[in-house]
């Protein structure tokens, strides 16, 4: 569906799976443990809004930064928007899709054509 990359320091190009929601990054408890300068224990989630959007939302007082502007209460984020928080960065996207799998359709086709061309033997031998 969605997910955080890490853009900076040792953890540079790790990504982070969301699949469910709300997804809380911080120190403490949460679903992405993040042990870096400046980060709370629970600094901000991720939730999932109306029509298809996806929120940002800090936890109290805790700074955080989309794409450089300080965000003070819930703002939606789009692909690509870069997410800092302490001393790390977190670069948000939508996860690559897979396509569906085609092969019991193909199957099902090529068995259908054999058939047709079956019958049509079948009746061209059968012809007087």
């Amino acid at each position: 569906m969605v997910e955080l990359q890490r853009r900076d320091g040792p953890g540079a190009r790790e990504v982070c799976g969301i699949g469910r929601f709300p997804f809380v990054v911080g120190r403490g408890e949460v679903d992405l443990r993040v042990v870096a300068a400046g980060v709370w224990d629970r600094h901000f989630s991720i939730e999932r809004g109306d029509n298809r959007l996806f929120l940002l939302v800090p936890s109290s007082e805790a700074p955080v930064a989309v794409n450089g502007e300080t965000t003070p209460g819930a703002r939606p984020l789009r692909n690509g928007d870069v997410i800092q928080c302490g001393a790390v960065q977190f670069q948000f996207r939508l996860a690559a899709t897979r396509p569906k799998s085609l092969v019991w359709r193909e199957q099902a086709t090529w068995a259908l054509l054999v058939a047709v061309f079956g019958v049509e033997i079948l009746i061209a031998l059968a012809w007087p």
